[in-house]
């Protein structure tokens, strides 16, 4: 099994190019899989906003029949109180407790902009500008944390363990 050494997706032997990103792949193969416990991660960049698109790639760090038996549950982490099933219910699993403390710390982050925004909304919101431009910041925060989600879905789905760069330093639950 050959593994791209750009992002990390399988390649089939003898293949030249990357099917996920296109990088060229020396000498006509792609190198074996990284040996468990190694350092694997890889960090991406796409387009414009490379500060906030970067990701770090951890897939290669995961077993495929991991991957491939836990995706469904790994998407539920992003469904808000679903972050449970994998939380609690599969603690054998390294790909959806990856998937499960993304999507908690999205939870938490949710629960903190409504909150935070309803009391401070409440608060300011009778002031003309100010209120409004504080709701303004209320709806484009969680339009971004929703973004997230859909990263985290997507990444699940696909069976790729990847997360936002920026967002690590936002982490509550490490």
């Amino acid at each position: 099994m050959a593994f791209c050494t750009q992002c990390g997706t399988q390649v089939e032997a003898g293949a030249k190019f990357c099917i996920a990103c296109g990088a060229k792949i020396e000498g006509g193969s792609a190198p074996q899989a990284p040996v468990q416990g190694q350092n694997n991660e890889q960090k991406k960049t796409e387009g414009g906003f490379e500060k906030y698109l970067a990701y770090t790639d951890t897939t290669a760090s995961y077993k495929p029949e991991d991957i491939d038996a836990n995706k469904i549950v790994a998407i539920l982490s992003y469904l808000h109180i679903l972050v449970i099933v994998p939380l609690v219910g599969m603690k054998e699993s390294p790909f959806a407790q990856y998937h499960a403390k993304l999507g908690l710390n999205l939870l938490l982050w949710h629960l903190i902009v409504e909150f935070g925004g309803s009391i401070l909304t409440n608060v300011v919101g009778w002031i003309p500008v100010v209120g409004w431009l504080v709701w303004a910041a209320v709806v484009l925060l969680n339009l971004a944390l929703w973004a997230i989600n859909i990263f985290g879905i997507v990444s699940a789905a696909t069976g790729k363990a990847r997360e936002l760069t920026f967002f690590e330093s936002f982490k509550i639950v490490k």
